[in-house]
């Protein structure tokens, strides 16, 4: 499951395409996600190894 490290506004410096997305914003952001040994998920979730989906 993908974690946000950290999220920042991005602010568009071209008049044109300010134009051309209306109310849409934008940002961004650093995402961790890599695949996590067994014993280390467990803990990150807070479930024992009996519980943890494989």
């Amino acid at each position: 499951m993908p974690v946000t490290v950290s999220s920042a506004p991005l602010t568009l410096s071209d008049p044109e395409v300010e134009r051309k997305a209306g109310f849409a914003t934008f940002s961004s952001r650093t995402m961790r996600a890599f695949k996590l040994r067994m014993e280390d998920r467990c803990e990150a979730t807070d479930r024992s190894p009996s519980t943890a989906a494989h």
